[in-house]
């Protein structure tokens, strides 16, 4: 057995990004039998009550975005995908990462 990993860039602090990649995605592939979402942030405090830098474009906080809204965003928009990939090979996956620092 051989094993195809693909990987597609995908910013998860900007939503348009994280739709660039379901779209190539979806024009790829008709299914897909894994998807790993890694929370891979944690943020300091702010240090400056002024300093908007913990907010992404979209305006939601960068750790939370990143860490859970854009997998989200992920998994509704392929799920069609990992049910074909479970209908034709009896199993799909979705595998959440997180460390504890």
């Amino acid at each position: 057995t051989t094993t195809n990993v693909v990987t597609i860039p995908c910013n998860l602090q900007e939503f348009a990004s994280v739709r660039r990649a379901i779209r190539t995605i979806k024009s790829r592939y008709n299914a897909i039998h894994v998807l790993c979402n890694n929370a891979g942030i944690v943020l300091l405090e702010q240090q400056d009550e002024n300093d908007d830098n913990d907010a992404t474009k979209d305006g939601y906080n960068v750790q939370m975005q990143t860490n859970h809204l854009s997998h989200f965003l992920l998994v509704k928009e392929l799920f069609p995908l990992l049910k074909n990939a479970a209908t034709t090979n009896g199993e799909a996956r979705i595998v959440h990462h997180s460390s504890v620092v």
